[in-house]
């Protein structure tokens, strides 16, 4: 969910009241199990609820980092470990687009 925002109401206050807002619209609460994606620019703010993980990484779970929203996609080079037999030294995780579903999926 994207805010339009002018650069005189960048602010504190007004920064955390609108992501305040963006939160309820959005479900985001202490309750919820959602963490959230926050991106502030002079001319918007943009709010992204992250519902689950999209991999696991010896009982870490991996979430989308924030500049996957802007295309921008650093995936950790993650090396397979036992039981996990595969012919690669490294877990495949290179789909972009199936990380930002699975991460921001209900």
């Amino acid at each position: 969910m994207i805010q339009n925002i002018f650069t005189d109401q960048l602010n504190y206050h007004f920064v955390s009241s609108t992501i305040k807002k963006l939160f309820d619209k959005l479900f985001i609460n202490n309750s919820s199990e959602k963490g959230a994606i926050i991106i502030i620019h002079p001319t918007y703010i943009f709010v992204c609820p992250l519902t689950k993980p999209y991999n696991y990484y010896e009982n870490i779970p991996l979430f989308a980092e924030p500049e996957f929203f802007a295309g921008i996609f650093c995936l950790p080079l993650l090396e397979t470990v036992w039981p996990q037999t595969t012919q690669s030294k490294y877990i495949e995780n290179n789909n972009c687009i199936d990380i930002l579903k699975t991460s921001t999926k209900d």
